[in-house]
């Protein structure tokens, strides 16, 4: 390589001059190149694979404005139910809906959220064409960026349609479950790299995979946002660099997804499915499941940062260290094997406290399950069976539930099930100060010393306390029904004391 340093010398232009020169005369040689690559692909009606992955973000975006997207949202307006009744009321078109992303503007919001609308905004003083969805009204807020305030306007507040959807009580299409839109289907039951793969029946998704995706010279891909993709049997090898961008699936099929020997962090999975995933020798960080199903084995790797929300990860994890794996279901109950798989994983690495963690999870997640239980509870028999006696069952079916459930409420709230020892010493303290309260009110029932008139608040603490720990010094006595009280508190007491040794004994995993 020639250095042009010596021209610069004889035209006299210093270092810093130097390198801004060289700065701007790359940045205007990859404009030219990024300006090439966009008038070339967007004449294209359809690209391959791998020309997605080496084109730039932006240039795969307007190719997908100019081929893609108006044919997803055409099929979307003839097959799901009243999706143009629900544009209709929010002023909403198909420009919208491309500008601020499909996904983002028909899918769910928060579950825990009881507010369903989401927000465009644009920043005050700003350019009120560069608007952007919020799902949070943000126009009643300043917040911070670079240590100067910036404040937004609101332009419109609308309902995703599938909130909306369910608002009204109407299912989207035959093929909606669990909240999820979209139900995929593939060309054939012969899983191969060529297949195909469709929503709502007939809508073919785009095809991203059956590759291994490719790298620059120096490592590089281009990460991309993809939503409504076919990335089935996609391979990610070796180191690989993002520049910091996030790959992000949304409502996609990322099926049989190979990575070996893998270290690529900042990767999002939303209303996804990643089936049969094949995870060796990797470093996965930084990746999030949202409402995803995750299926397959992932080997001799290690993961970290990883975040599980809802859906679904049912990976076999086989000589694979993890480390700040946070999981929370949302309303599946079959997310209990993860919460299980999770709790085995970190006791089998002697981490004690994340164990303990799932394994409370776990029993959460069991609770809500008995708890939904009283109320799905309903008599099937081949016999018939007289109202009277139907209903007798039927109680005592709801009643056997409600014990369950209360049983397994007591015992998390007790000791949290032998892993919270400390909730044995505030479940004391209570029934000691409500046993002390008990006896205040009531002390005329109470036998006190010769030379003491009444019990003063601190008194009925002395006699609840030493009533509690079963030490009964005998300078206070009850009697009527205060004998009932301090038999049941010397009782509770003492087993109070033996469950807080056997939580203690307990707290390793």
């Amino acid at each position: 390589m020639v250095s042009a340093k010596p021209i610069f010398d004889e035209l006299g232009i210093g270092p810093e001059e130097a390198r801004k020169y060289m700065r701007d005369f790359y940045y205007e040689i990859e404009k030219m190149q990024n300006e090439a690559e966009y008038e070339t692909i967007l004449e294209k009606p359809t690209l391959t694979p791998e020309e997605i992955w080496r084109i730039k973000p932006q240039t795969f975006y307007a190719w997908r404005v100019k081929h893609d997207f108006p044919r997803i949202l055409k099929h979307f307006n003839e097959k799901l139910n009243q999706f143009n009744e629900w544009k209709n009321e929010f002023e909403i078109d198909d420009t919208f809906l491309i500008k601020h992303g499909i996904s983002n503007c028909i899918g769910l919001k928060d579950f825990n959220d009881p507010d369903k609308h989401k927000y465009i905004l644009y920043k005050k003083g700003g350019n009120e064409k560069a608007t952007f969805l919020s799902f949070v009204n943000l126009s009643d807020k300043v917040s911070t960026m670079w240590g100067k305030p910036e404040s937004f306007i609101l332009v419109k507040k609308f309902t995703g349609y599938v909130d909306w959807c369910e608002q009204k009580k109407i299912v989207a299409h035959p093929k909606n479950e669990n909240n999820q839109l979209f139900g995929f289907t593939s060309a054939s039951n012969i899983r191969s790299k060529d297949i195909k793969v469709f929503i709502l029946d007939e809508l073919e998704l785009l095809k991203i995979g059956g590759i291994e995706v490719p790298k620059s010279s120096v490592g590089l891909i281009n990460p991309k946002y993809f939503e409504f993709v076919n990335a089935s049997f996609l391979t990610l090898k070796g180191q690989i660099a993002s520049g910091g961008q996030v790959l992000k699936f949304d409502n996609s099929v990322v099926d049989d997804l190979t990575c070996t020997d893998l270290e690529y962090p900042l990767v999002e999975f939303s209303n996804s499915s990643v089936i049969n995933i094949r995870v060796t020798d990797s470093n996965i960080a930084q990746w999030s499941f949202y409402r995803t199903n995750i299926t397959g084995k992932i080997s001799n790797s290690r993961l970290s940062m990883i975040n599980i929300i809802g859906g679904g990860f049912n990976a076999i994890l086989d000589n694979t260290f993890i480390s700040k794996v946070e999981a929370q279901h949302v309303n599946e109950l079959s997310f209990l094997s993860t919460y299980q798989a999770l709790k085995k994983v970190y006791a089998d690495q002697g981490d004690d406290k994340n164990a303990i963690i799932y394994f409370l999870k776990e029993k959460d997640l069991e609770r809500e399950a008995l708890f939904n239980n009283i109320f799905a509870q309903q008599i099937n028999s081949r016999f018939q069976l007289s109202w009277l006696k139907k209903n007798r069952l039927l109680l005592k079916a709801i009643s056997i539930a409600i014990h369950q459930y209360a049983s397994s409420w007591l015992n998390n709230v007790y000791w949290g099930y032998g892993r919270r020892p400390f909730r044995v010493i505030g479940c004391s303290l209570v029934m000691i100060f409500i046993c002390a309260l008990i006896y205040y009110f009531n002390q005329g029932l109470l036998n006190m010393p010769s030379q003491q008139a009444e019990a003063t608040l601190s008194d009925s603490f002395y006699y609840s306390t030493i009533t509690f720990t079963t030490l009964g010094y005998g300078d206070f006595t009850p009697k009527g029904f205060l004998r009932v009280v301090a038999s049941f508190e010397a009782l509770f007491g003492g087993m109070s004391i033996g469950f807080l040794v056997a939580g203690f004994a307990n707290l390793k995993y």
